[in-house]
């Protein structure tokens, strides 16, 4: 694949009054300007931006959702369409109408050149991999609010508050409605509750599964739904981190009721899901493994936001019911 691995990371975490952040904004009675402190410094915005540029995963979704369509984005070839879009951005901006964003080319590193012909008013990166120095030139050309504590690693409700406040909007309402929505289809599918489940992927050419651990966005997608992570897995304690390996041998350690992983799709793909180690592990013998191939689903999951998540429980919940069924 040619996603970060750190950034597979793609959920759902309460807002809960213990929940610790370093991304929290003041804001002045009067809206603007307003002051976003982040891991790589401390952001002020003047007046509400015309002109945003998103830099990494989830924030174009967020600025788009609130009504705040940026000028320029990250050409998405991991699961995007034929116009380097995810496309349910591509069906929201087709749905308001907007003209679409620029898709910038993040191959060879941040377009400082590209950007800065968008004469961006803000520049959105609180889920990307920029260091200091990608910081310190993209602050040169507009403030720039960076991830809340490492790279690649957010909350995607956190991400939007944060969103919404360098936007003068409120994010409460929209929210609330998909938190409800994940409600909904929890208590639509009672088989949900309380099955363990390991999140996982699988890569040619090694006898190990990548376990998704901590505080990874897809682990509380899950969780909302009424799964709930394998003992085993949140045993390991490494709660900041986006996931670790363990051999086909060890699989015993991290016994649940379902597997959920992703690969390829290849060949090779193919025979190491044959290896007959994985063949005995016991969601995988008792034909609870959910095998995730397309792209975009992937991604969604990997990703989530207020347009993502929707879209991707379409798709997967009847997989996941059918699973369980």
């Amino acid at each position: 694949m040619t996603m970060p691995r750190r950034a597979f990371t793609l959920g759902l975490l309460a807002a809960g009054a213990g929940l610790a952040t370093l991304a929290r904004a003041r804001a002045a009675e009067a809206g603007f300007p307003v002051t976003i402190v982040h891991a790589l410094g401390e952001s002020v915005v003047a007046a509400a931006p015309k002109r945003i540029v998103t830099i990494g995963w989830m924030a174009h979704d967020a600025a788009t959702a609130l009504g705040h369509v940026p000028v320029g984005m990250p050409r998405q070839s991991y699961g995007g369409d034929a116009d380097g879009l995810p496309p349910w951005l591509h069906e929201e901006l087709d749905r308001q109408g907007a003209a679409l964003p620029e898709r910038l080319d993040f191959t060879s590193g941040v377009p400082f050149e590209a950007i800065l012909a968008l004469a961006p008013d803000l520049v959105l990166a609180p889920y990307s991999g920029i260091g200091a120095e990608d910081y310190a030139r993209l602050s040169s050309i507009a403030p720039t609010i960076a991830y809340a504590r490492e790279p690649w690693v957010a909350d995607w409700q956190e991400l939007t508050r944060t969103v919404a406040t360098a936007t003068g909007t409120s994010a409460d309402g929209k929210l609330a409605a998909l938190a409800a929505q994940l409600a909904a289809v929890a208590a639509a599918h009672p088989e949900f509750a309380g099955k363990t489940f390991v999140l996982a992927n699988t890569e040619a050419g090694r006898t190990a599964l990548g376990l998704v651990v901590g505080t990874d966005p897809r682990i509380a997608v899950l969780e909302q739904l009424g799964f709930v992570l394998a003992p085993g897995v949140a045993a390991m304690g490494l709660a900041d981190n986006y996931n670790t390996t363990i051999s086909f041998e060890r699989l015993g350690d991290i016994d649940a009721d379902m597997l959920l992983s992703w690969d390829d799709g290849t060949a090779e793909d193919e025979a190491l899901l044959a290896n007959p180690l994985l063949a005995r592990y016991r969601p995988v013998a008792a034909g609870r493994h959910l095998r995730l191939t397309d792209e975009a689903e992937i991604m969604a999951l990997s990703a989530p936001s207020l347009l993502a998540i929707p879209w991707v429980l379409e798709r997967i919940v009847p997989k996941l019911a059918a699973l369980l069924a």
